[in-house]
């Protein structure tokens, strides 16, 4: 059997946000160190809060570990490492780009998280640390509504300033006549935000090689190589993003880069050692679950101004909701469209839609109907909290592609 410790901690800070004022801030200052004890066909593992006294820690993980491995000389090599000081956000500078006659509610999570985890009987120790900043937020008018994600290594003011404006605008569009739109395919720009959404369908019976192997994967048809996706379309891991250790829960390190599609074709699934010893694939030290964590979507050349221009007539989809498979076999999904998605008419005149219900496949929106990605792209962060700040994340474009409405 196999030990492995691994090492879960943040110094975080939270800011909630409501009527366009920071209504709470807490701080979050936790570090949990998980013992896992693997055989063959299953685990078992206890955790430990660890107050930041080694000596201490030590003596008690020694204690309800019993037998299973003396740890304590690695843990002693955490006592080296610099204490964190959380950074101060000035409240006031960002309150003042708030317009107290919105009503912004949201979270702004900042703060340092860590990672470690190593291998019982070595003294190697594999770590990660990285500072984020997530700002979540909406700004609501009565039943009118756009929301906004941000995140970056800190709080940026000047781009949170920009963020609220450009928002405000598409708020001052949404209380337009609303476009009756009929069923069928329309030219459409997805925002990076809608795209991320369409992205995260890649995690569920999609790339994992699990899910090839086992032949449940939506993109057999991409595997056995019958059906391509478009030429500009790259996904990749790149762990230089710092989204997420290149390391996994076993303490194997993956490449810094991962090429997984490249120019419409797919390169390799995502391989854990676990499923490279199953099924004879080549691993490439993916996490267990095999899903993506630190993703990126290659860029186009156009701005993205550009190709919203292009748009003539056609739609701006802001956001993507309720995503879920609709033919596992085609690669086809089904949704709605929510916040701030309008309509473009032949002159440049633009006026909001009502919610619509979408399906359509994966091989065309990526695929056949992709005519470009913006040369901006956008990093959307895990930003979960449940039990603690997670990680992960990817930075998408926006793709100028087409949309199909059922009603």
């Amino acid at each position: 059997s196999n030990v492995f410790f691994y090492f879960n901690g943040e110094k975080s800070k939270f800011y909630r946000l409501n009527k366009s004022l920071l209504r709470q801030v807490s701080t979050v200052d936790q570090c949990e160190l998980y013992i896992i004890k693997k055989n063959e066909n299953d685990e078992d593992y206890f955790s430990i809060q660890l107050s930041g006294d080694i000596k201490e820690d030590c003596s008690r993980i020694e204690e309800i570990a019993g037998g299973i491995l003396n740890f304590s000389q690695n843990l002693g090599r955490e006592n080296k490492r610099e204490v964190i000081s959380l950074p101060e956000m000035s409240n006031e500078s960002f309150c003042q780009s708030l317009d107290r006659n919105l009503d912004v509610v949201g979270l702004i999570t900042e703060g340092r998280i860590f990672r470690g985890v190593a291998i019982g009987g070595s003294s190697d120790l594999s770590w990660f640390e990285t500072d984020r900043a997530d700002v979540d937020y909406s700004i609501y008018e009565d039943e009118l509504c756009v929301k906004e994600f941000h995140s970056s290594e800190k709080i940026n003011q000047d781009s949170l300033a920009n963020s609220i404006k450009e928002n405000k605008s598409k708020l001052n569009l949404l209380r337009g006549q609303k476009v009756e739109l009929e069923p069928g395919e329309y030219d459409a720009y997805f925002s990076p935000s809608a795209v991320n959404e369409m992205l995260s369908m890649f995690n569920w019976y999609g790339l994992q090689g699990k899910a090839f192997a086992e032949k449940q994967s939506v993109f057999m048809d991409l595997f056995e190589r019958n059906k391509a996706l478009s030429p500009k379309f790259s996904l990749r891991e790149n762990f230089d993003l710092m989204l997420s250790p290149s390391f996994n829960s076993e303490a194997q390190e993956s490449e810094r880069i991962v090429d997984l599609i490249k120019d419409g074709e797919l390169v390799q699934p995502l391989v854990s050692s676990l499923t490279a010893r199953k099924y004879g694939y080549d691993s490439n030290n993916a996490e267990l679950n095999e899903t993506l964590r630190s993703s990126e979507v290659l860029e186009g050349e156009i701005n993205e101004r550009d190709l919203i221009n292009e748009l003539r007539p056609g739609l701006y989809i802001s956001d993507l909701h309720y995503l879920n498979w609709s033919n596992r076999k085609n690669a086809s999904i089904t949704g709605m469209t929510r916040y701030g998605c309008y309509y473009i008419n032949n002159r440049g005149e633009k006026a909001p839609i009502k919610d619509m219900r979408f399906n359509m496949s994966l091989y065309d929106v990526f695929g056949a109907w992709l005519r470009d990605l913006s040369k901006e792209r956008k990093i959307f962060a895990n930003s979960h909290t449940y039990d603690s700040r997670h990680l992960g994340g990817t930075m998408v474009p926006g793709i100028l592609s087409k949309i199909n409405f059922t009603l």
